[in-house]
């Protein structure tokens, strides 16, 4: 019986590797085709933190007629997000130098006060509460 079982090891490994991986492709090859946006949203998420990555996948967006929009301090979110018009708005947190902290603020006065008119009212007030 363990000669049977080492002869198995032998490809029944790799055949269930293979099979799991298949389903994934499939599934992210699904997404790509039916939810581009929400799908190269997600990719740009996923590398925050490598400038290089989210070059290299802006450009796929290009290529693939996907707009990714700037940043925009009333619509952006901490990642990567899908705007109503099927746009990429860029995340906050992608930005260099923006620590999480600063955009859960940003975000936090936006909820509570609606969309920003101009940032020096927002300093202003932010000094007089202080």
């Amino acid at each position: 019986m363990y000669d049977q079982m080492g002869e198995f090891g032998k490809y029944g490994f790799n055949r269930s590797h293979a099979a799991a991986y298949s389903i994934i492709a499939y599934q992210t090859g699904y997404l790509k085709a039916h939810y581009p946006a929400e799908y190269m949203a997600s990719v740009l998420t996923h590398n925050l933190r490598n400038i290089d990555k989210i070059t290299f996948y802006i450009e796929e967006c290009k290529r693939a007629d996907l707009m990714v929009l700037e940043p925009d301090i009333n619509e952006s979110g901490f990642n990567f997000m899908v705007n109503k018009k099927g746009q990429i708005r860029f995340g906050m947190a992608a930005i260099k130098g923006v620590g999480e902290q600063a955009v859960n603020a940003i975000i936090e006065e936006r909820n509570l006060n609606g969309p920003f008119v101009s940032i020096l009212i927002w300093l202003n007030e932010l000094i007089c509460v202080r």
